[in-house]
């Protein structure tokens, strides 16, 4: 009886070769450990890889039937690499798989930050300028922090090559510039710039005593014509803020008719003008609240003692 001969092997496929540490061909990295990993089909017993800028080399490095690879990427220059791996069976060798890897571990260049606007020291949306390149992945974006805040896209803050900064109270102010490339690599500039206070309102009259439910708080002042007073009221941990405007002589006056918890406030008020820009405020004055019920409690007392005093 003729047996049959066994039917013929052939070529292993081409590598599917995937990476951990690198898993996107079109992305930069600044991770210098690079990883690659595959899977062995049944019957491949060596490979052949190599690591080099050339997409098309065939590899020439024998290994046996190892899944998996490292490289230290430190060891490189920046730029664009290929891993290059093929599989060997019984038939011979199958076609090569080619990687792509990028890496890059080189920030930016250093650069420096400009203010456009310096001529009005009150503007509270300082401008600046800064650009810098990067040689290999390019620069992706520019991150605003300010005063050690969050981390701000600088995108949405550009127009025509400047950046206008949010709103920023009177005060010296620390702006750092973050430029970060591709792959992540990031290099910082910092700028101190400065922002005054406009002139600010004045309190001329002010309601020391207020007894609740059946008064409010008046206050009264001058600013600048057609200015926006903020006022505030502090008391411990709680703040009440409320608003007005100077009228076209710069005269203003409000009332605060809701309910204040009795006890001693602290009122001062600041000034606001149509761009954003802040006044430092004006002196706190005391403001001492009392409830009708402690005001005729007070009342009896006091009389009493008085007629006391008269009787003796």
């Amino acid at each position: 009886e003729l047996i049959p001969a066994p039917a013929p092997v052939g070529l292993p496929l081409k590598p599917e070769v995937r990476s951990e540490t690198h898993p996107q061909e079109d992305k930069w990295y600044n991770n210098p450990s690079l990883k690659l990993s595959w899977d062995l089909p049944e019957g491949v017993g060596k490979i052949r890889i190599a690591l080099d800028d050339n997409s098309q080399s065939i590899p020439k490095l024998e290994k046996g039937a190892v899944t998996e690879t490292q490289y230290d990427l430190s060891q490189y220059k920046d730029g664009i690499y290929y891993f290059h791996i093929r599989f060997h069976n019984a038939a011979g060798w199958g076609p090569i798989a080619h990687r792509r890897v990028q890496t890059d571990r080189t920030p930016p260049l250093p650069f420096e930050i400009k203010r456009l606007n310096g001529d009005d020291p009150t503007n509270p949306q300082p401008v600046l300028s800064f650009s810098t390149t990067d040689k290999t992945s390019g620069v992706d974006s520019y991150l605003i922090q300010v005063d050690g805040g969050d981390w701000l896209n600088a995108e949405p803050l550009r127009k025509d090559e400047a950046y206008i900064l949010p709103l920023l109270a009177p005060n010296s102010h620390n702006i750092i510039v973050r430029a970060v490339d591709a792959a992540g690599n990031y290099v910082e500039a910092k700028i101190i710039t400065k922002v005054e206070p406009i002139a600010g309102p004045e309190i001329t009259k002010y309601s020391s005593r207020v007894y609740l439910p059946k008064e409010a708080l008046l206050v009264e002042g001058i600013a600048a014509p057609n200015a926006q007073i903020i006022l505030y009221l502090a008391r411990d941990s709680e703040m009440i803020t409320f608003e007005t405007m100077s009228n076209s002589e710069g005269g203003w006056q409000t009332f605060y008719q809701k309910k204040l918890k009795s006890g001693q406030w602290q009122l001062s008020a600041k000034t606001r003008d149509k761009r954003g820009a802040l006044s430092l405020p004006t002196d706190r004055v005391l403001v001492r609240v009392d409830n009708w019920f402690s005001y005729i409690i007070r009342f009896i007392l006091t009389n009493i003692l008085l007629l006391l005093i008269l009787i003796v």
